[in-house]
Order: C-alpha cells, then sequence, then structure tokens
C-alpha cells in the first residue's frame, strides 16, 4: 500500500509539473515580470490584426475561390491564453462572392498555446463564414469549422497566419456552393502596440 501511495504521488507531481511547464503566458512588452522573458510582462487586453499590406484574404481549394483585399479580426486575449474574437471582416469587393460575412455571434474562443517561445498557434472556436451572391448562379454559402489553428509568429509585430485553413461549405440558397474551402491569410497585429509573445 505504501509503494502504492507513493507512486501515486510521485505520478501526481509528475503530472502537475507537466501542467505548469505546458502553459501559456500572452506577454507584452514592459517591465519584467515573470512568466514572461525579460522585458516583457503579461498581457489581457485588446486584439487587433488586420491584412498584411499587399495580401488578401482568399478561400479556395473548393468549388469557387473568393479573394477579399480587406479583414480584421478584434477581440480580447487574456494573459493565460484564452480569449474571444467578437468582430471578424472580409470587405472591399470580394472577387466571386461579392458580400463575405463573419458570424460571431456567438463570439469564436480563441485559445494560444505556445511551445517554443515567442511563436505558437492560435486556435479558433467554431468560426461561421457566409458568402452571399456568389456567381453565377447567386448562391448563398456557410462555410465552418469545428476549429482552426492559425500560427503566430511572436514579435512586435506579432503575426497571425492562416495557412489553407480547411472549412465546410454548405449550400443555404441556389446550388454551386460545393463542399469544402480552405482559408489563407496572413494578418498583421495592430494591437497590443507592443507586440505578443508567447512564453
Amino acid at each position: 500500500m505504501f509503494g502504492l501511495a507513493a507512486a501515486i504521488s510521485l505520478a501526481t507531481m509528475a503530472f502537475a509539473a507537466f501542467d505548469t511547464a505546458s502553459a501559456t503566458t500572452v506577454c507584452t512588452l514592459g517591465a519584467t515580470t515573470s512568466p514572461c522573458a525579460s522585458g516583457e510582462i503579461p498581457y489581457t487586453g485588446e486584439i487587433v490584426a488586420q491584412l498584411k499590406p499587399k495580401t488578401e484574404a482568399v478561400f479556395s481549394g473548393g468549388a469557387f475561390t473568393v479573394k477579399c483585399p480587406s479583414s480584421l479580426l478584434s477581440g480580447k486575449i487574456n494573459s493565460d491564453g484564452s480569449g474571444e474574437i467578437t468582430k471578424a471582416t472580409f470587405g472591399g469587393t470580394c472577387t466571386t462572392c461579392p458580400k463575405v460575412e463573419a458570424v460571431t455571434s456567438p463570439p469564436w474562443k480563441i485559445t494560444a498555446t505556445t511551445s517554443v517561445g515567442p511563436h505558437g498557434t492560435l486556435t479558433v472556436q467554431s468560426p461561421r463564414i457566409i458568402f452571399k451572391n456568389c456567381s453565377p448562379f447567386g448562391a448563398e454559402c456557410e462555410a465552418s469549422a469545428s476549429n482552426v489553428v492559425l500560427d503566430l509568429d511572436g514579435g512586435e509585430p506579432a503575426y497571425l497566419l492562416a495557412k489553407a485553413e480547411p472549412l465546410t461549405v454548405k449550400t443555404l440558397m441556389s446550388f454551386g456552393c460545393g463542399t469544402s474551402t480552405t482559408w489563407t491569410a496572413e494578418y498583421e497585429v495592430s494591437l497590443p502596440t507592443s507586440g505578443i509573445y508567447l512564453r
């Protein structure tokens, strides 16, 4: 019994150590505060990311290709890596489907994780995007996923990269939507202005 109790105790301590080691802290530049690195402090606040200049948000690989010259993601992120996207836009005049609307009610939950700081990933739960007036049939299509995983390149500024993230497509009106597409985009984080570093 003593041996079993000792083994359980050791396993519990090992699990706790692993859990602590695997925790992620969202940091930005400031007076040094552990567990952030030198010259960084934990960050909780607004997060805003816009398309990098001269790039497009592209949905492709399915029945149609949609290119939008502007896109924005905004919401809140907490120092423990949790948060939510409360606004997402895809604008300008998008090709093929002139009107593209992101449905962010309820908000898209997000989770930042890292294995090698300051970089990591941002998992976005339940994104949902509606494509309207899609040519040539005037179709209305919905693209969604249980989650997508964006690369987060930490720094000042930080970048969020959607690299052909798979989305399932269904037809809401007319026909011609297909059954799948992918989301590709490069976003530059403008808030926090002092960058994001995952630790």
